[in-house]
């Protein structure tokens, strides 16, 4: 069920956009209702916020509301489609900063591997799958934040990299004393990028 519910998706996303938003966001609504719940009882009005894999834009949208205008909410996504549409999605929120970046380790150029089945599943490892992919700039957390302001929430959701995005956010973790940070524990992805999701654990 679930794999024709995502071709469903997929044929919407490429070829009827405009029918795929409302849908999709009135799925995520039903399907994240508990990580909704979350949110909405931890992220507070006046937080700074980073979403990490912001796609289309859902969670920065909620997000958004969330810290309400004395916060911010800072939102990467480095593929081209995803963010020509966060960007039409997020243009009337004046608390949202967008970049077009991957977030990684270290500032520097990744290769995104496309996934045809799903605009929510590529990936900045090759997992074997023979996909197709462009080069794409990177940051590390540390490093975009030059001012190492404190941050208070990171939602973090990108296909298996997790573990380079938290190492090149120490620095900002040791100098945000109320950090929460929100994401999956993917183990298979884990391993198709190169770490076993033993060393994950070890290095949160």
């Amino acid at each position: 069920m679930t794999e024709q519910i995502f071709k469903i998706f997929n044929t919407l996303y490429k070829k009827y956009y405009f029918l795929y938003k409302p849908i999709y966001f009135f799925y995520k609504k039903i399907s994240d209702k508990s990580k909704i719940s979350f949110l909405k009882k931890r992220v507070e009005s006046g937080m700074q916020v980073i979403d990490i894999g912001a796609n289309i834009g859902f969670y920065t949208i909620l997000l958004s509301k969330l810290v309400g205008e004395n916060g911010k909410v800072f939102a990467f996504e480095p593929d081209e489609t995803n963010f020509k549409h966060l960007q039409a999605n997020t243009k009337h929120l004046k608390n949202v900063v967008l970049n077009q970046l991957a977030v990684g380790e270290k500032t520097e150029t990744l290769k995104l591997y496309y996934s045809d089945e799903l605009n929510v599943d590529h990936q900045t490892f090759d997992s074997g799958e023979n996909r197709s992919f462009v080069e794409i700039k990177a940051t590390s957390i540390d490093e975009y934040f030059e001012e190492k302001i404190p941050i208070d929430f990171v939602k973090l959701d990108i296909q298996g990299y997790d573990y380079y995005a938290v190492k090149g956010m120490k620095q900002t973790i040791q100098h945000s004393p109320n950090i929460t940070i929100f994401g999956e524990f993917w183990p298979y992805a884990l391993h198709k990028a190169g770490i076993s999701y033993q060393q994950y654990l070890e290095l949160l």
